[in-house]
């Protein structure tokens, strides 16, 4: 019988050697000028790509949400999209039985609903919005 304990205690020693070695090389980095900088502009940029993300990304959802022609805009720096997300609220008690497998067939619910447009008894749909943002790297 293997003793899990050893096993462990090897395992967590291995990874305290390499976060030693991380720590000295961090240390290291962190004395040299152009790194610390580098460090500063990395964070302020993903500071800004946030702000200007959830900024762009409420804009661009509201503009959908009126001509839903909107869903993809390409720019020469990249691509932006709208995803659309059907939230289903289910009540079991009151949900047709074609609509079960062992739990409720969300996919089966979800198929009707994109294609007909209607909902089973005890399924609605609470909708919402994801914002994805693709942009293509800057070459220095």
């Amino acid at each position: 019988m293997t003793n899990i304990k050893s096993i462990i205690e090897d395992e967590i020693s291995d990874v305290m050697v390499l976060e030693r070695s991380l720590s000295e090389v961090e240390t290291e980095l962190r004395s040299n000028p152009t790194f610390l900088k580098f460090l500063e502009i990395q964070q302020a940029y993903n500071d800004k790509y946030k702000e200007v993300k959830k900024i762009i990304g409420d804009q661009h959802i509201e503009a959908y949400k009126i001509d839903p022609n909107l869903k993809t805009l390409k720019f020469d720096f990249g691509t932006m999209t709208v995803k659309d997300i059907n939230n289903l609220d289910i009540d079991e008690t009151v949900l047709p039985p074609r609509y079960f497998k062992s739990v409720p067939n969300t996919t089966k619910i979800r198929n009707q609903y994109d294609l007909e447009g209607t909902l089973p008894k005890g399924a609605t749909v609470t909708k919402s919005y994801q914002h994805s943002m693709s942009l293509k790297k800057v070459s220095a």
